[in-house]
């Protein structure tokens, strides 16, 4: 079973917004918390060929959108 958010906006062209980002990460740690998922589970789109060992289609969420940087936003909110 997999849970899928997405963060609407082209995040190869610009950041999100600082309002973007809270809320994608609020909403990601409540997320975790009411389905017991690890830090280590959350991925961006990108990842996903990786995981799957195919070649790489997308730069879903974008070059502006780093994956390791929320993941460490969501560590920090979770101590």
């Amino acid at each position: 079973e997999y849970i899928g958010l997405c963060a609407l906006g082209d995040y190869d062209k610009a950041p999100p917004s600082e309002s973007m980002w809270k809320f994608a990460i609020a909403l990601t740690q409540e997320l975790i918390d009411a389905f017991s998922i690890t830090n280590a589970h959350v991925i961006g789109h990108r990842e996903v060929y990786t995981m799957l060992g195919v070649p790489q289609e997308k730069s879903c969420p974008g070059r502006f959108w780093s994956t390791q940087d929320f993941r460490t936003d969501l560590a920090k909110l979770s101590k």
